[in-house]
């Protein structure tokens, strides 16, 4: 169990845990559980969960120039049968709006098109990235990284010739530099995965892109090195930030908790005060076993990131009133 995030490890109390499934057995919970076959062997993976952990967090939100970076969808809005019926959750946008003047930077980093993202929750003082950091929209401006440009056309040929199975429930979606082939709907989503990856394997390698599963979709991405990591490592540094707590609940999010935990360790080695805490979004089904790998803490849904994210701007509120 690493310890490098300073959260100590607990003793193991069955009945304050969190079963495979995400599900709460007390109100007050302690730590998350997600066990994974591996060549015959159980291994076990245990995460704290964040009301547990406010004292971790806290120190985070005392830093002088603090940023909240978070995933979108299954972390502030839950999964929909189709992606344009996502919503932010109401818990979530009262609470942002709550955080918004009270912390240095609030930012958006998600695999939907970076003005999709801002349709979906308009604020002006928000930063959005979308298509996992290959596009910003800042100012009323969609900026595309100068890398992903060049893959737009490939991306285009390829969707032109796209021949999917026929599949009921499966469709897919157009991000101008990447795409997503979903899947929730169909009757069997592990079948459909396996038949969508053997159609779309080929055909994406033919156009020299890259091809990333995700939960319940396919991803379709430009051979770039940018991703949600590369997007918070820009957050941080343009925001000058010297604490940061990051939200996501998918594989794509691990590359933004590893490049925190990188962030942190550099600052220490150089002697510079960083606060940084991961924390990872557990559902009932989909939640990938490297996430709670990545994470430092946890939250059992967009509803319970609403209740971190209001904890976060009560507590900011009382450190800045005076003191009675």
């Amino acid at each position: 169990m690493r310890n490098a995030t300073g959260l100590r490890q607990l003793r193991r109390k069955p009945e304050v845990m969190l079963n495979c499934r995400g599900q709460r057995r007390v109100r007050t919970l302690h730590t998350h559980q997600l066990f994974e076959h591996k060549t015959s062997r159980l291994f076990m993976i245990e995460r704290t969960h964040w009301a547990s952990a406010t004292t971790l967090l806290a120190d985070v939100l005392k830093m002088p120039r603090v940023g909240i970076v978070s995933d979108f969808d299954g972390t502030l809005s839950s999964f929909t049968a189709r992606a344009d019926d996502a919503v932010i959750a109401p818990v979530n946008a009262q609470a942002i709006d709550a955080l918004l003047p009270l912390i240095t930077v609030f930012a958006l980093v998600s695999g939907r098109a970076a003005d999709d993202v801002y349709q979906r929750f308009n604020r002006p003082s928000i930063v959005y990235y979308g298509n996992h950091g290959l596009e910003s929209f800042r100012d009323g401006k969609l900026d595309v990284t100068p890398q992903a440009q060049p893959w737009e056309l490939p991306l285009k040929q390829l969707l032109t010739n796209l021949d999917l199975p026929p599949i009921p429930g499966i469709y897919v979606e157009n991000k101008r530099v990447t795409a997503s082939v979903h899947y929730r709907q169909a009757e069997n989503p592990g079948m459909a995965s396996s038949q969508i990856e053997h159609h779309l394997r080929p055909l994406v390698e033919r156009y020299g892109l890259l091809l990333a599963p995700g939960n319940h979709i396919w991803e379709i991405r430009p051979p770039v090195l940018l991703n949600k990591g590369s997007a918070l490592h820009s957050i941080i540094l343009h925001s000058s930030l010297d604490g940061v707590i990051f939200l996501g609940d998918d594989e794509t999010d691990i590359t933004a908790m590893q490049m925190l935990t990188s962030v942190r360790a550099s600052y220490q080695s150089a002697g510079r005060d960083f606060k940084g805490v991961s924390v990872g979004v557990i559902h009932t089904e989909g939640s990938p076993t490297k996430l709670l790998d990545a994470c430092d803490v946890v939250a059992n849904s967009p509803d319970d990131v609403g209740q971190l994210l209001s904890w976060a701007a009560t507590y900011l509120q009382s450190q800045s009133s005076p003191a009675g």
